[in-house]
């Protein structure tokens, strides 16, 4: 006997940070902390993301490291929806 049990994921409200983060995922697009901070106005994504990984949704973090202008490096998350 198959079983298919698929898991529930929680529905955020329309209008909500978390909601916006997953609408914007959603897309097939990466969102890092800039794009949230300027395009959708959330200033904690990392939190909201965290909490929405808790809530079920898998969601991918790629680091990548660049150089800055005084050749400091630096690394960046980039979130994504897992395929």
């Amino acid at each position: 006997m198959n079983v298919n049990i698929e898991r529930q994921l929680k529905v955020y409200k329309e209008g909500t940070q978390k909601r916006e983060i997953l609408d914007y995922l959603k897309t097939g697009k990466s969102l890092n902390r800039g794009i949230a901070q300027y395009e959708l106005l959330i200033c904690e994504a990392p939190a909201r993301i965290s909490e929405m990984r808790k809530d079920g949704y898998d969601i991918v973090t790629k680091r990548v490291e660049y150089v800055k202008k005084n050749k400091k490096k630096k690394q960046v998350a980039i979130w994504s929806l897992k395929k």
